[in-house]
C-alpha cells in the first residue's frame, strides 16, 4: 500500500530533478517470470528507486539490515517492500541468523514471479566502474531453485546504472538492462559442486552488466574521462522535453569514450590530459562554461518572448518552490559527507519537506478561500516544471551571451583546442 502510494510522488520528483532519464532495453526483463535485478551500487539509494518508479512491475529489495534496528524503521521499510539483509558487523552471528528468514522470503517471491532488485557490489561506490561482486544474487536463485524444484527457472538481469553526476541538480541518468542469465542453465553444475556453480552463474552476470555500464578500468583515469564526457555531451545536447527516452546512442558514446581511454598507453593519457586541463582552466579563468563553445541552439523570436514574458511567473515558482528545496540543500550540506549519499539524501529531503509544505498551502489556502485556494496552489506547485524549462532556455540564453563577449581571435583559439580534443573523441573512439 505504501509503496504504490509514495510511487508517483518519487516519480513526479524526478522529473524536475534529472534532466534525462535514459531506460534502455527494458524489454529484456522477463515478464510474469521470477526475476532477480542485479544492479551496480553506485549511491546510497538512488537506483532502486529510480527502477521503482520507470520499471512496469512492483520490485523487492535487499538493503542492509542495520537501517531495520528500530521498529518503526522496520516497519516503513517492510511497507516499501524492503527486506534486511544483515552482515557480521551489523551484529555478530546472533544477527546473520536472521538473513535465513530474508532469504526464506526472496525464494518465496520468486516462487510467486516476483521481481527481487539487489546491489550486487555488495557495497556503495560513486565510481563509473564495474567492482567486486558478491555472491548473494547466485545464492538466492540456486536457493529457489533447490527450495521449489518444480519453478521454471530464475532470470538474473543485469541492470547498469550510469550518472552523469548524481549528486548535481538537472544532471542525467542511464539505466540499462542486459540478456537475462538463466541460473538452471548452471544448476547441474550447482548439484555437482555449489561453490563452482556460485562463483560461474556470478561471473556470467558480471560479464553483462559491464556491457551495460560505463566501466573505467584505472581509477588514475577517472577524471580524464568525467573530463571528456562533459564535452562530448556538450557537443551533442538533447532536447529537455521527453524528460525519458530510450535512445541508446547517448550509452554508447559514453561507453566508447570510456573505453578508448582504457586503451590508452601512459604516454597517450598524460598528453591528452595535459590538453584537457589546459582547456578547462582556460575557460575557468574567462567563467566561462564548455558548453558555451559547443552547439548552442539558435534562438529565435519566440525564445525570446518566452524569456520575457516567462521571467515573472518562473521567478513566482522559484520563490514558492525555493524554502523547502533550501532547507533540504542544508540538510545534505551540513548532514552528508559522502558523495554517494549526498545526492539521494537532498533529492528525499527536498521531496519530503516539498511534500509537507504545500500540504500546509493547500489546509491553508483551503480553509481561506475554499477551491479557489486550492486550485491556486496546485496550480503553484505545478510551476515548479514551467521554472525548471524556463530555468533550461536561459542557460542557453547565458551561453550565447558568455560565447558573444569573446573577441574573434580568442573564440577561435579555445574553439581550435576543443575541436582537437572532440577529433580524438570522433576518430579514436569511434563514436559516431
Amino acid at each position: 500500500m505504501l509503496y504504490t502510494a509514495v510511487r508517483p510522488i518519487v516519480k513526479a520528483g524526478f522529473y524536475a530533478y534529472f534532466r534525462k532519464i535514459y531506460l534502455l532495453n527494458t524489454d529484456r526483463i522477463p515478464r510474469d517470470k521470477p526475476v532477480i535485478l542485479a544492479s551496480n551500487h553506485p549511491t546510497g539509494f538512488m537506483e532502486p528507486c529510480i527502477a521503482a518508479c520507470f520499471l512496469d512491475r512492483p520490485l523487492y529489495f535487499l538493503v542492509r539490515g542495520d537501517f531495520f534496528a528500530k521498529p518503526l524503521y522496520a516497519s516503513l521499510l517492510r511497507a516499501l517492500h524492503m527486506l534486511p539483509v544483515y552482515r557480521l558487523k551489523d551484529g555478530g552471528y546472533r544477527k546473520l541468523k536472521n538473513n535465513f528468514a530474508t532469504f526464506e522470503a526472496c525464494h518465496n517471491a520468486l516462487r510467486e514471479h516476483r521481481a527481487i532488485m539487489i546491489y550486487i557490489e555488495g557495497s556503495t561506490e560513486y565510481v563509473k566502474r564495474l567492482r567486486p561482486l558478491q555472491k548473494g544474487a547466485a545464492r538466492i536463485a540456486f536457493g529457489g531453485l533447490e527450495r521449489f524444484p518444480d519453478m521454471e527457472d530464475v532470470y538474473i538481469v543485469p541492470m547498469g546504472v550510469t550518472y552523469e553526476a548524481a549528486h548535481q541538480w538537472r544532471s542525467c541518468v542511464m539505466l540499462d538492462c542486459g540478456e537475462p542469465v538463466r541460473a538452471r542453465d548452471f544448476l547441474e553444475q550447482y548439484q555437482v559442486n555449489a561453490n563452482e556453480a556460485i562463483s560461474s552463474l556470478t561471473d556470467a552476470v558480471g560479464a553483462r552488466l559491464k556491457q551495460c555500464m560505463v566501466h573505467i578500468d584505472d581509477p588514475e583515469n577517472d577524471e580524464l574521462v568525467e573530463w571528456l564526457l562533459r564535452m562530448d555531451n556538450n557537443d551533442h545536447p538533447e532536447p529537455v522535453l521527453p524528460a525519458v527516452s530510450r535512445k541508446e546512442e547517448p550509452l554508447e558514446r559514453a561507453q566508447a569514450i570510456a573505453e578508448g581511454v582504457n586503451a590508452l598507453d601512459e604516454e597517450q593519457r598524460n598528453r591528452l590530459k595535459r590538453d584537457l586541463a589546459t582547456h578547462f582552466a582556460e575557460l575557468e579563468e574567462r567563467n566561462l562554461l564548455d558548453r558555451d563553445l559547443g552547439p548552442i541552439p539558435r534562438l529565435h523570436v519566440v525564445h525570446y518572448l518566452f524569456l520575457l514574458i516567462g521571467a515573472l511567473p518562473a521567478a513566482l515558482g522559484y520563490l514558492v518552490h525555493q524554502p523547502p528545496l533550501a532547507f533540504a540543500k542544508k540538510i545534505a550540506d551540513s548532514q552528508i559527507k559522502s558523495i554517494e549519499f549526498y545526492g539521494p539524501v537532498k533529492y528525499v529531503a527536498g521531496l519530503g519537506l516539498s511534500l509537507v509544505y504545500f500540504l500546509l498551502l493547500l489546509l491553508i489556502a483551503g480553509g481561506g478561500w475554499g477551491w479557489a485556494g486550492v486550485l491556486a496552489v496546485l496550480g503553484l506547485l505545478l510551476l515548479g516544471y514551467f521554472t525548471v524549462w524556463y530555468g533550461e532556455w536561459l542557460q542557453i540564453w547565458r551561453s550565447r551571451q558568455r560565447s558573444a563577449a569573446l573577441s574573434e581571435e580568442e573564440r577561435g583559439k579555445l574553439r581550435a583546442r576543443r575541436e582537437r580534443i572532440l577529433d580524438w573523441i570522433k576518430g579514436r573512439v569511434r563514436v559516431e
